[in-house]
């Protein structure tokens, strides 16, 4: 029977240390011009919206209704696979930072 025992264990990592670390993540690939479709959820009168932009402005808006993920998939599949999350970019044209997406293929999901 094998065994298993970690010769180098990691520490958890303090809180926020995560968050930090992603957020200079974010930052240094809006610097560099890596994020191609950035994305906002908004309170609305008819639900939760979606609103997802690229430099040339608004390309998609999906409804509380719709899976937002599925949506993210679709626009990192047809547009590009940089697709992150920021409070201010949809709608005002700006792809930027954010949450990094992550899925199976070079898209990126929102971090917890």
């Amino acid at each position: 029977m094998n065994h298993h025992t970690d010769l180098f264990p990691t520490p958890a990592p303090e809180p926020g240390t995560l968050a930090r670390l992603h957020r200079q993540l974010e930052e240094a690939a809006e610097r560099e011009g890596l994020l191609d479709v950035a994305y906002r959820t908004v309170d609305s009168p008819v639900g939760q919206l979606l609103l997802a932009a690229t430099p040339r402005g608004l390309v998609r808006v999906a409804y509380d209704t719709e899976d937002h993920h599925r949506v993210l998939e679709t626009l990192a599949g047809r547009l590009s696979p940089r697709v992150a999350a920021r409070a201010e970019a949809a709608g005002r044209g700006g792809a930027g930072a954010g949450r990094v997406l992550r899925r199976p293929a070079p898209c990126l999901r929102p971090a917890a």
